[in-house]
């Protein structure tokens, strides 16, 4: 779980990023693209080999957003770290580990 809390502590310059988009702009991004080159220097990535890709959505009110990095084991296994900018992670059963400001959600 240690690099989980590695890849929280990177992720805040992409949190950043979306809010200051988000104050500058009045709304939040559509999507990741928007945050270059303004915000973000190149299209952000995890850093992490097997899970390389943040899915970022915006709820549907535009107030607030998620990030989710998909973390497949095996063929069946559909585990994600999740950030949610309300930080209301109460949809998500016992089966979730709290990292941070991130939930690590066992599938």
């Amino acid at each position: 779980m240690n690099e989980f809390h590695k890849l929280a502590d990177r992720s805040e310059h992409l949190i950043v990023a979306i809010n200051s988009f988000k104050q500058d702009n009045g709304e939040l991004p559509n999507d990741l693209q928007q945050l270059i080159p303004k915000y973000l220097d190149k299209y952000p990535t995890t850093n992490m080999e097997a899970y390389p890709n943040y899915n970022y959505s915006k709820a549907k009110n535009g107030e607030s957003f998620s990030l989710i990095v998909e973390c497949p084991i095996g063929i069946v296994n559909w585990d994600k770290f999740i950030y949610e900018s309300n930080e209301d992670y109460s949809r998500f059963s016992s089966s979730a580990e709290r990292v941070g400001k991130w939930l690590y959600f066992h599938e």
